[in-house]
């Protein structure tokens, strides 16, 4: 029987800022390949590319404890680069399972905090970085 691991199973750690990060987007890989032929009535081919990754965001519960320094070094200008974002999938009972995803040399590509709401008392302010991805590994 398969045993599927939930998102809620992924653990988030981002190298440069520690700390319980609870969200991390979707990783997509891409490659923008060409279809060619070397001459007239040539069948086609496909020249590939280079993978590329999308940006990354991870997102976690401010707390202004730990989160204002951080907050004021992104506000400086602090691109952490050479960020590893590293997904790990967790079994039932916490213990690390399969491959972890790791994610190098990333670098801070934005960074918001969440706004106000007199009416949203049920509502957690969140810290939210995108970091560029050059590499996988």
């Amino acid at each position: 029987m398969p045993n599927y691991v939930s998102k809620s199973r992924r653990k988030v750690t981002v190298s440069t800022m520690p700390g319980v990060w609870m969200t991390a987007s979707d990783v997509t890989a891409n490659r923008s390949n060409q279809m060619r032929r070397r001459g007239a009535g040539e069948p086609m081919e496909v020249i590939t590319s280079r993978l590329t990754w999308d940006s990354i965001t991870v997102t976690r519960m401010y707390d202004p404890a730990t989160d204002d320094a951080l907050w004021a070094e992104l506000n400086r200008g602090n691109a952490y680069n050479g960020t590893t974002i590293t997904l790990v999938d967790l079994d039932t009972d916490g213990v690390p399972v399969g491959t972890p995803d790791s994610y190098a040399g990333c670098a801070v590509e934005s960074f918001t905090r969440g706004g106000s709401d007199a009416n949203a008392d049920d509502e957690v302010v969140e810290l939210s970085v995108t970091f560029s991805v050059p590499r996988k590994g």
